[in-house]
């Protein structure tokens, strides 16, 4: 019969092990003595501590749900109480959240217990004046915003013919006052009249010549 090693499997059992108990301090994380003591202690601590936590979830939310309940003037047991006897079907990690995140959900509650009428919804916390300032201000400039948007699309569209013609007459003005600045011509000579003698300058160097 062959012989069977069982260095590989052996090996991998051990590494399987080893990294469930990576970063453990000391030994207990490296060598595998150690470490499936220390593997097998953590996972019983851990399947007792899932029901341990469930558990003090509970006392929590009792502890929250009895602190909400005395601001209305009633105890704990009185609370639970009442909503059993309305059916009021609501756990108490809800009501535990009612009473943290929503009070006034957690007060009309409490009012229907004791028979009375529902509180009116607490006022909005006051807004900072800078705050307050800066929302002013953006809620105007989208007001002149939508108003100029408005308005561009409320103007009627310039016809194409009217815009041609304006540019035609501005065109024949330019035209008109070019030509009131400008001097006029001299007027042509007239074939009729008669020719004034020229004298030049020819001649008089003669006359002298000939003295």
């Amino acid at each position: 019969m062959a012989r069977i090693k069982r260095g590989f499997t052996r090996h991998r059992r051990h590494q399987r092990v080893l990294d469930q108990v990576k970063g453990h301090m000391t030994s207990r994380g490296h060598l595998f003595r150690a470490a499936n003591t220390e593997l097998m202690r953590s996972l019983n601590y851990a399947y007792r501590d899932r029901r341990t936590r469930k558990r003090d979830m509970r006392a929590l939310w009792i502890v929250r749900i009895n602190a909400a309940a005395r601001e209305h003037g009633l105890p704990y047991n009185r609370f639970i109480a009442g909503l059993t006897a309305m059916g009021f079907a609501v756990d108490r990690k809800m009501l535990a959240e009612m009473a943290v995140n929503d009070p006034h959900a957690f007060a009309v509650i409490a009012a229907r217990i004791k028979g009375e009428a529902d509180p009116a919804p607490a006022a909005a916390p006051p807004v900072p004046a800078g705050k307050a300032a800066r929302r002013a201000a953006a809620q105007e400039a989208a007001s002149t915003s939508t108003s100029a948007a408005e308005a561009k699309t409320a103007a009627p569209p310039v016809p194409a013919s009217a815009g041609a013609d304006h540019e035609s007459a501005a065109v024949a003005g330019a035209a008109g006052k070019s030509e009131e600045t400008e001097a006029p011509d001299a007027a042509p000579a007239d074939p009729a009249a008669p020719e004034k003698d020229v004298v030049t300058h020819e001649d008089d160097s003669e006359e002298e010549t000939a003295h």
